[in-house]
């Protein structure tokens, strides 16, 4: 198991919901966006700054979890399902989870790395605020994918914390 992904052994029921449902909302935000311009939005970032590379790589990874893109290593993985019946029909009540109901063990486990990637360096790179990227091309939807963004890192820092109490 990754480091960047041993955070999500933590994670209770309730909190993986909460999680899914604001990748979820990210997601949809960024593939609006993609279906506009054919692009994912992705922030500026300092091409000499590798923490900033690598933590927009893994908003971009986010934001393909989402489209349902099959982003893992279906080999080492498998293609089995993640979740059980009654946990994906909990997933399908709410319009910002429905898409995690189908993730598979490889989807999921690249969902939790990217986030794991993401959560870490949001932490790390201020000790009063999270660092949260802003998409200044896109006014219209730049807040809502920040506070996405935001309550995923919430989310992950308690896991974190949970992990090493």
């Amino acid at each position: 198991m990754s480091k960047l992904t041993k955070w999500s052994k933590t994670i209770d029921e309730n909190s993986l919901t909460l999680l899914l449902r604001y990748v979820g909302e990210f997601g949809a935000l960024a593939s609006l966006i993609s279906l506009e311009t054919g692009d994912y939005p992705l922030p500026r970032s300092d091409i000499d700054a590798v923490w900033q590379l690598r933590m927009h790589g893994a908003v971009y990874g986010i934001a393909l979890a989402y489209c349902c893109d099959d982003l893992g290593d279906p080999v080492s993985l498998g293609n089995r399902p993640i979740f059980s019946e009654d946990y994906k029909s909990l997933l399908a009540t709410d319009k910002c989870t429905v898409w995690a109901c189908d993730l598979n063990s490889a989807s999921y486990e690249t969902l939790m790395w990217n986030i794991g990637e993401f959560g870490f360096r949001a932490l790390a790179q201020n000790k009063n605020r999270y660092a949260i990227p802003k998409f200044p091309e896109y006014p219209a939807h730049d807040w809502s994918m920040r506070i996405s963004l935001f309550n995923i890192v919430r989310i992950f820092e308690t896991c974190i914390q949970k992990l090493y109490k």
